[in-house]
């Protein structure tokens, strides 16, 4: 699951080059949360209220925070499938085929270290 937590991490930067990630460290994409513990500041992107963090890492920290304060429970981390349903369960997904995004980034890396493997 942690493979696909970075999968989703990659989509959601575009692989760390995106403006939210270079320039607010959120390679997450989420945004400021109003009702839950975080290690972020808010800052507004046109009328969006962002997450912006001292870190990359203050990031992972918060999503962390975000996955508790949702209930993630510890089974939810045991396969990627549990794991996607608690994030249409805590409707982290702002698509309709944002999973499917996912699941391509995860299948092209996955294929490509396994490829590198074969070398």
């Amino acid at each position: 699951v942690l493979d696909y937590i970075a999968c989703q991490f990659c989509l959601e930067s575009n692989y760390g080059t995106s403006r939210f990630a270079t320039e607010f460290n959120n390679i997450s994409g989420m945004k400021f949360p109003r009702s839950r513990p975080t290690t972020s500041y808010g800052f507004y992107v046109g009328s969006s209220y962002i997450a912006k963090y001292a870190s990359w890492s203050a990031c992972v920290v918060d999503y962390v925070y975000r996955c508790c304060y949702f209930k993630f429970v510890q089974s939810s981390f045991k396969s990627i499938d549990i794991f996607k349903s608690y994030l249409l369960k805590s409707n982290y997904c702002p698509e309709s085929d944002y999973l499917n995004r996912i699941d391509n980034v995860y299948n092209f890396i996955t294929n490509l270290k396994n490829s590198q493997n074969e070398k």
